[in-house]
């Protein structure tokens, strides 16, 4: 047994409304415009994520670390 803990049947519906506007999406994307040409679904248009400041701090440290070997080779090859 599952300890008194019951879970939902799979067909119970009792799903919180996820997926109803995939199918309201779905829906009138399959329908045909007044001139016969069928819409195309597309992801929404959030905006372009702005990297720059990641591939920065990213080099900086790529850079740093490897200053930092170089150096720690350097003072070991000269003792």
């Amino acid at each position: 047994m599952n300890g008194g803990a019951t879970e939902p049947d799979a067909g119970s519906g009792s799903d919180s409304g996820s997926g109803s506007a995939s199918d309201s999406a779905s829906d009138s994307a399959s329908d045909s415009g007044s001139d016969g040409a069928t819409v195309t679904l597309s992801l929404a248009d959030t905006g372009s994520t702005d990297t720059t400041p990641y591939v920065m701090g990213g080099t900086l440290c790529l850079g740093l670390g490897a200053g930092f070997v170089a150096f720690s080779v350097r003072r070991s090859r000269a003792l």
